[in-house]
């Protein structure tokens, strides 16, 4: 998974990192406000330790669909994490690929979604004042100019291995403000991990 690869690309560079990861696939920013088991999980936490970076991601589609419950929920995940946590970086996904059933039901177009993405998480970087992880275009990036590297799983929405790393190096890069020396946690060939590299660095 893409909190295991950080972690290990961290461990693997010198950096002391534990990666604690709370995900579940479809869940949205305002279910961490409830009392669910995840939610429980995240106010445990947060009362026993402190987190040097958070790293905030919404449900795939809601930042496009509902732009300002989106910011709501980042603003107010961010007042509740206030005193626990240092930094605040937001996970910005990425336009899911051509085809793939949620476009062709909403008329999106994976550049469409992507664009969409992006000014919803630069809005919700700004009302908190955090930093802003671009995963989403990188993947545009890599996806236009490279279409041989396929980030995407065979659903068309979830990432491949290749998209899993490129996340986590744009990640990497984000919290870090480099690329990391020693790639090899992440099994990557050496054009491939050339081309990321230029699409992180740019």
């Amino acid at each position: 998974s893409s909190p295991s690869l950080f972690q290990a690309l961290a461990l693997s560079n010198g950096k002391e990192a534990t990666v604690y990861a709370l995900t579940k696939g479809g869940r949205e920013l305002s279910e961490n406000l409830g009392s669910d088991d995840i939610a429980r999980q995240l106010a445990a936490y947060i009362r026993w330790d402190r987190c040097d970076v958070c790293i905030l991601q919404e449900q795939s589609t809601l930042p496009i669909r509902l732009p300002s419950a989106f910011i709501g929920s980042v603003r107010t995940l961010a007042e509740k994490l206030r005193g626990r946590v240092d930094r605040f970086v937001l996970y910005e996904t990425w336009g899911r690929k051509e085809g793939s059933p949620d476009q062709e039901a909403n008329g999106w177009s994976s550049l469409g979604m992507t664009q969409s993405l992006t000014r919803s998480y630069a809005q919700a970087a700004d009302a908190i004042g955090a930093a802003v992880s671009p995963v989403g275009q990188h993947f545009r990036k890599v996806y236009a100019a490279h279409p041989e590297i396929d980030l995407y799983a065979p659903d068309l929405t979830h990432p491949s291995h290749a998209g899993s790393c490129l996340a986590v190096l744009t990640h990497y890069y984000t919290v870090f403000g480099q690329f990391p020396a020693n790639t090899q946690a992440l099994a990557l060939d050496e054009a491939t991990l050339a081309i990321f590299r230029s699409a992180v660095e740019a």
